[in-house]
């Protein structure tokens, strides 16, 4: 988002620059939580919501909504009204933010099955929720029901950040530059990093940072993102995030996966699991990447869409597909897919919804 907003006397966002001001949505389809960061609705005071503007609604079980509370949240009391109040404190500018202040839009964000992570449009990343595998990437394995500012290590502030993606309990970041950082969970190696370091499955800690927080306080361990050394030296694109298993695309078309593959979500021919990142043969020219729990798709610039893993989400009665499967369409053009818990659904150049899953019980 390029617009820049104040903060005016009555604590309402305006906006000084809305007419090109991008919305931006994600839903993923194995979290309890929806995440918006536009708007032109109305709360229940019936003031207007400016673009760019953050709302959460849904279970706040683990706090992931960001009100402050563990209490679920409707719809009409969604805006986080206190989100920048408590941005200015961690920066230290001071508690809550004065009239005219000028505040950041957020240009992407993810969403987890119970924690939240966006990010500004200075690249400052911030998280909350459910953080016991570390999937907050703030230091803790602990709850959070406000904003924690997510630490980068030196190299991830090297390029602006690109995206975002979230699994069930673990979180991945891409840079322009292609490089990629990840933290969470890691017991099925979701995170992709080295596995030829000791205890590899760990969740990450960078030793660097915490030999400098263990200067200023007591801290046993932290867990923090982490440079994917392994493809440090390949550019990726995108990257999907399933309950366990992670994709990433390459700028030359090809996807690796990693991770849990109990239902051939990693696309490998069988149900090992990866500890590192490893191409897949086919399909190639890949455009887009998605996941669902525990199936993955694939759109090529052909416009033709694969899908793998989880029988019932790819369309498959009996079996579950343990490599790329083309998914027959009328016309090959399919230009977007996305995935739940076990359905998907693809988007094509016409604007044509196509939605592919399996009853279940499936009936005989």
């Amino acid at each position: 988002m390029d617009a820049k907003g104040t903060i005016e006397d009555n604590g309402q966002l305006s906006s000084e620059a809305t007419d090109n001001a991008t919305s931006l949505s994600r839903s993923s389809g194995h979290t309890q939580d929806c995440l918006k960061a536009s708007g032109r609705g109305s709360q229940k005071d019936s003031s207007k919501i400016a673009d760019g503007h953050i709302l959460t609604w849904g279970c706040g079980e683990f706090g992931q909504h960001g009100h402050g509370h563990t209490n679920n949240v409707e719809p009409e009391e969604s805006l986080m009204r206190h989100f920048y109040e408590r941005v200015a404190e961690i920066v230290g500018t001071g508690k809550g933010l004065s009239a005219g202040s000028v505040v950041e839009r957020l240009k992407t964000f993810a969403c987890g099955a119970s924690h939240t992570v966006v990010v500004t449009d200075s690249d400052q990343v911030y998280s909350w929720g459910n953080g016991n595998s570390g999937q907050l990437g703030c230091g803790d394995k602990d709850t959070h029901l406000t904003p924690q500012r997510v630490r980068l290590p030196t190299e991830g502030k090297a390029s602006p950040i690109k995206g975002l993606a979230c699994g069930s309990r673990h979180s991945v970041l891409w840079l322009e530059n292609g490089l990629c950082l990840s933290w969470g969970n890691n017991f099925y190696a979701q995170l992709a990093y080295d596995f030829r370091i000791e205890n590899y499955k760990d969740n990450q800690t960078n030793r660097q940072f915490l030999l400098q927080r263990l200067a200023r306080k007591n801290i046993c361990d932290e867990v923090l993102p982490h440079i994917l050394r392994p493809i440090a030296h390949l550019k990726v694109t995108q990257v999907a995030c399933g309950e366990k298993h992670s994709l990433f695309l390459y700028d030359t078309g090809i996807v690796a996966t990693c991770g849990c593959s109990s239902f051939g979500q990693l696309g490998s021919g069988n149900r090992a699991e990866l500890v590192s990142p490893k191409a897949l043969e086919s399909p190639e020219g890949v455009v887009s990447i998605a996941c669902g729990a525990n199936h993955s798709l694939a759109v090529t610039a052909a416009g033709e869409l694969y899908a793998w893993g989880l029988g019932r989400a790819c369309g498959q009665r009996r079996e579950d597909v343990l490599r790329p499967l083309r998914i027959m369409t009328r016309k090959s053009n399919v230009v977007a897919a996305a995935g739940g818990s076990a359905h998907s659904a693809a988007l094509t150049g016409e604007s044509e919804f196509i939605l592919f899953c399996l009853r279940w019980p499936a009936s005989e």
